[in-house]
């Protein structure tokens, strides 16, 4: 009986050893065949897939292969997946020679030897066969990338329709349940890590870690370089700790919150907040405190090789380092301007623009050049001399161009 509710998955292996179903015994050999003539294949569309539209639907659908091969025979590492049947799997390594030897159908057997293979007959056999072949036809499910649906068997489309297994009347119920793509998809595969003289043992180390369960072996990692980590963070600088906790908020990781709790630091604590702000470039209008315009590109630094040993990204804490000083250096020059200026001066030196640009800055200084006010002008030169400095002005010129326009846009209210 066709099982509707079927979904095929990777198949984990819970010890136990695989053996062909093909070479099972005699019957299994007439029932289901050999790799040149699968005659349970034979039965399906997927006889006539081509090997790279089948590695492409497993790679997208069911993520990275996880079975090992021969690099010379295999075209890749397989997958193994899973069957209506709890011990009967298959294993799909996409090959040139055919869609026989892509297709791989293994029994799960408590032991290395061949007792109990020559059990698999009559309806018991039928019902692997059965299960075999319901998997192979499970890969007419299509999955997505960007707006395009597809299966094994390429795009689809009026001659290679959705397949109509559901069991209510509703299409689209039975279309959410369809796999779209594995959750690895996207994730890259750093260079010098998958297949290097280290790559086997490192696995073995992880599986030992975690009593044979390399996950939980990676877990168990993780773990103690985590520990590791709070034990140099916590020996920082107690006023660089608002920064290190400002990390766990940057690196975007869910339990930001437990981890800043962990380095001893509430994160409701102001100097956290005010420095994500500040490292993003989004301050706006508030005043600096203190504390933020005591931060150096040195704490930042140093904070964020702190941050780097939880295993997370510090890109915008980095970016930080320009940020903040950007900030800083604002809050500095605005003071400075105040009292040179008085806020008193010449607004008509403002360049009539719709938006300051550069090319405005440059216009407002040689304004100010030639217009006798000989300690604004020097102090716009100071600033001119370096890239912060030159955004600073800007920042600065545009707050005088919008209160300019504001003025000029009241009064003529006024006259109206």
């Amino acid at each position: 009986m066709f099982d509707k509710n079927f979904i095929a998955s990777r198949y984990t292996r819970n010890g136990g050893w695989l053996h062909s179903l093909r070479e099972a015994n005699d019957e299994t050999r007439k029932v289901v065949g050999y790799a040149l003539e699968d005659k349970v294949l034979e039965r399906t569309p997927l006889k006539d897939a081509e090997v790279s539209m089948l590695f492409t639907y497993m790679h997208r659908r069911f993520g990275l292969p996880s079975l090992g091969g021969d690099d010379y025979k295999d075209l890749s590492a397989g997958w193994l997946i899973t069957t209506p049947m709890d011990d009967l799997a298959l294993i799909v390594s996409p090959s040139f020679a055919g869609m026989g030897f892509s297709f791989m159908p293994v029994v799960s057997m408590p032991a290395k030897g061949r007792d109990g293979l020559q059990e698999i007959t009559g309806e018991r056999l039928q019902a692997m066969a059965s299960a075999y072949e319901r998997t192979l036809l499970d890969f007419l499910r299509p999955v997505i990338q960007r707006d395009m649906d597809f299966n094994v068997m390429g795009e689809i489309s009026d001659e290679n329709p959705v397949p109509d297994w559901h069991g209510g009347e509703d299409d689209d119920d039975d279309y959410d349940r369809l796999p779209r793509y594995h959750e690895t998809c996207g994730l890259p595969m750093p260079d010098g890590v998958f297949g290097n003289k280290d790559w086997q043992q490192l696995l073995a180390l992880l599986g030992r870690m975690g009593g044979g369960d390399i996950a939980k072996g990676m877990e168990v990692f993780v773990l103690g370089a985590e520990e590791r980590a709070f034990e140099n963070a916590r020996k920082a600088r107690p006023e660089i700790l608002p920064i290190i906790a400002a990390g766990f908020f940057l690196a975007g990781i869910d339990n930001a919150r437990e981890k800043i709790s962990m380095l001893g630091v509430d994160a409701e604590d102001k100097r956290v907040g005010e420095f994500v702000r500040g490292a993003y470039g989004n301050s706006g209008d508030a005043k600096p405190s203190d504390w933020l315009m005591s931060v150096t590109e040195v704490d930042i630094r140093e904070s964020a090789e702190l941050v780097s040993a939880f295993g997370v990204g510090t890109h915008y804490m980095t970016k930080g380092v320009e940020n903040i000083a950007r900030e800083q250096r604002y809050t500095i020059e605005w003071a400075r301007f105040v009292e040179i200026s008085g806020r008193e001066f010449d607004e008509s030196l403002i360049p009539d623009v719709q938006y300051i640009t550069g090319a405005a800055v440059e216009e407002w200084r040689r304004y100010v050049a030639v217009s006798g006010d000989t300690r604004l002008s020097e102090w716009a030169e100071e600033l001119a001399g370096d890239t912060i400095g030159r955004q600073t002005l800007a920042r600065i010129l545009s707050i005088l161009h919008f209160e300019k326009v504001k003025a000029a846009r009241d009064a003529g209210k006024g006259l109206q």
